[in-house]
């Protein structure tokens, strides 16, 4: 399976990237904001690799947590990979996240390919799974933690009395001072 590409965009249809990396041409489907880098530019993306009966397409993403986003998608009944595109050309992971928490079906109703029914089923199945910004700010400072070299058992006690409102950088240096 593949999981990361890191290349040159060589060509760029709608929706599609062309990266070339180690002499192979991938076709990546990306979010449309991503069509706005420039051919010839380097470009790092995390996969998914989608692989059905009938092909086999590769999805790429800036982050692993919009990866997470895509994968939490395609799960729901109804939803396939070129909606959860489209859900997440949509706006940001935070702007998906405030739509499910004030139930907002307009949000996802504004969204080619998505109806009423399946903007129901998106918010009733998602508002309880989608954690919020202060755990998103969790995950992302235990990630960069334990990339430091601490393990989750030394850092998870100290993480949940850090104020999450500060900058991730001002988050560490807290725990950090507390270790």
């Amino acid at each position: 399976m593949i999981a990361y590409i890191s290349g040159t965009i060589i060509h760029k249809l709608p929706g599609t990237l062309i990266v070339t990396a180690n002499s192979i041409g991938y076709e990546i489907h990306v979010p449309s904001q991503y069509l706005e880098i420039e051919i010839s530019q380097k470009i790092d993306l995390v996969i998914y690799h989608h692989i059905t009966e009938q092909s086999s397409s590769l999805f790429g993403f800036k982050t692993w947590e919009e990866r997470a986003w895509f994968i939490t998608l395609i799960s729901i009944s109804g939803i396939g990979p070129k909606v959860a595109l489209s859900i997440l050309s949509s706006g940001t992971s935070d702007d998906i996240a405030k739509a499910l928490q004030k139930n907002d079906m307009t949000f996802f109703n504004n969204i080619s390919g998505i109806g009423s029914k399946t903007a129901t089923r998106i918010i009733v199945e998602l508002k309880n799974v989608i954690p919020t910004a202060a755990e998103d700010n969790q995950g992302e400072l235990l990630e960069a933690l334990t990339a430091l070299g601490y393990t989750r058992k030394e850092v998870e006690p100290l993480i949940t009395k850090v104020d999450s409102s500060l900058p991730i950088e001002k988050q560490i240096a807290s725990v950090l001072k507390k270790i």
